[in-house]
This record gives structure tokens, sequence and C-alpha cells, in this order.
């Protein structure tokens, strides 16, 4: 099974095959025998050429063998006291509540508990707290975690944008602008990482401005009214700017110097990234928007113990 999954994981049978520490052939000669007991093609094929794309039979059997190998992957590290119980639910930082594809995440969480799957948004601390004492199986979240108890995998990337009122004739028709532009009044999303809002200040600190006076505001529906009503800026992850302009209240501004950007990325207890087999297939379809998706299958993963 887990030849199989590596297979399609890699995308070769040679790199599978290392994957897995045996031979090609073995690995050809694996897949020929779960072909035979299944009576079905489980890759794709050019002319009599077998390629590494699943057939709809093959993604079927992949959906099998992941969650197999994860109760048993999962159930081995009961054994070994490595897993202690763990509950069976998903948390959402807040700010990204709207950014998650709540299929395949359902999907990955199915793996590890059929029914009952319980998905829910908190604060970015509230999901690392949970996560880290074992009260939740994973959590979605904006920057690398402090936290020794649990693993991380970046599945995307961030980064701070200004929002301006479409009423505005903010810096005319331009996209750009530099942090000494940031008018007066602007508020902060400050939803997002404690890292990434200190950058924020001090960047604006660095511009002359009085980061001080700066008016925060941790709430995604507090954060369209005040474009909406007031009609002020509003500085905002990248992650909110579709959902914001696609509702007609603001224009979205990159900063052109300077930059604040964070990693996006799952966490689970420590231990469980690769109990749970998230792939980097898994990894493509976990974000709605197109927030570096296409470069997520490149991406490392990074355990902080």
């Amino acid at each position: 099974m887990k030849v199989f999954m590596a297979i399609v994981e890699a995308g070769s049978f040679t790199k599978g095959a290392i994957a897995e520490k045996i031979s090609q052939p073995a690995a050809a000669a694996i897949v020929d025998e779960i072909e035979d007991v299944s009576r079905h093609q489980l890759f794709l094929r050019s002319g009599k050429v077998r390629t590494t794309k699943p057939t709809p039979v093959g993604e079927e059997v992949l959906k099998v063998f992941s969650r197999v190998v994860s109760s048993y992957e999962l159930e081995i590290g009961k054994i070994t006291n490595l897993h202690r119980s763990v509950r069976k639910s998903a948390l959402v930082q807040d700010a990204y509540s709207s950014n998650i594809d709540m299929g395949n995440l359902t999907e990955i969480m199915s793996r590890y508990q059929e029914t009952n799957i319980e998905i829910s948004s908190h604060r970015r601390q509230e999901v690392i707290d949970a996560v880290a004492k074992r009260e939740a199986i994973i959590g979605f979240i904006d920057d690398t975690p402090d936290s020794s108890n649990v693993d991380f995998k970046q599945i995307g990337q961030i980064s701070i944008c200004l929002a301006v009122p479409v009423e505005s004739d903010f810096l005319g028709s331009s996209r750009e602008l530099l942090w000494s532009n940031v008018p007066e009044g602007t508020a902060v999303f400050s939803g997002i990482s404690p890292k990434l809002l200190s950058q924020v200040q001090a960047n604006l600190s660095a511009a002359g401005l009085d980061a001080s006076d700066l008016i925060t505001i941790n709430n995604k529906e507090f954060t369209s009214s005040f474009l909406s009503e007031l009609k002020r800026p509003v500085i905002v992850p990248s992650t909110m700017t579709e959902e914001i302009e696609a509702s007609g209240i603001a224009r979205v501004l990159n900063f052109s110097h300077s930059p604040v950007s964070a990693p996006l990325g799952i966490i689970t207890p420590k231990g469980y990234m690769n109990a749970m087999r998230v792939s980097n297939r898994d990894i493509q379809g976990l974000l709605k928007t197109e927030q570096t998706a296409a470069q997520a299958a490149a991406l490392p993963w990074y355990c902080y113990r």
C-alpha cells in the first residue's frame, strides 16, 4: 500500500521506489500484483506505457490505502505511547476560516475519524494551544508557531496589503504604495500572528508614522464595516483581498518596499503529521484561493521540536 501511495505522491515509479527503499522493478511488480488482485488498471496508459496518473479506480484505491495506512500508523503510535488520546477536531485561525476548502479538510480528517468530525474557528493562539495539548488533531494558522509540541507544514504564503474604500481617490489608479503613504486614520486587521503585527508596526514607525495610534480590528466583519461605512483604509492579509474586492467595497494596494509576509500552514500534535499522511496532493487542495497553491507541492515541511 505504501509503495502505491509513494508512486502517486512522487509522480514517478523510480522516486516512489526510492522513497520506500526498494528497487523500481520491485515497485512495478507490487503495482502489478495490486492490479491483478483488484482486476482493474490503477494507472492510466499512454499506448502500452503505464503512466503515474491514477485511473478513477486508482483514485479510490488511493483513498482507501491512505485511510488504512493512517489508521495503522496511528494505532501503532498508541501502542508505543507516542500518541495519547487526541480529540478528533480541526481548528482554523479566525482570519482564514473562509480560505479553507472544507471538503478537502474533511477528507484529511476522515482518515483518522470517519464520523463526528468537528471543524471550528478560533484565535491563533487558541488553535496552537489546543493542538499542542492534543485537544485537536489539526490546526490551520499563519506563521510558524513557537510551540515545541506541534509539527508545522507550510501550505501557502500571505502578504500584508492595504485595502482602500472604492470611493477614495487615494493614489489614483496605483496598485502599489510605500509605507510612508499609509494615510492617517488607517486601521489594521489584528487577527494575524503577533510577529506579523509587530512587523507592520515597525515598518510604519520606520516610515515616520505613529504606529501607536493605529486602530486595531480583529474581526473580518468589522473590517468590512470599517471600509464600507467609515470609508477608511485597513491593512489586511492578502487572503482577505479577494473577498474584499469581490464585495466591491474596496480596492487593494500592495506594499512595494519592505513587504511583510509569512507562511500559512497546518499544525498537528508532534508526531502526527506523518501518521495522518498529509501529502502534497492534499496541500494543493486545502486553500480555496490560488494563494501560492501552485507552489505548495514544492514546499518543504518542518517539525518544530
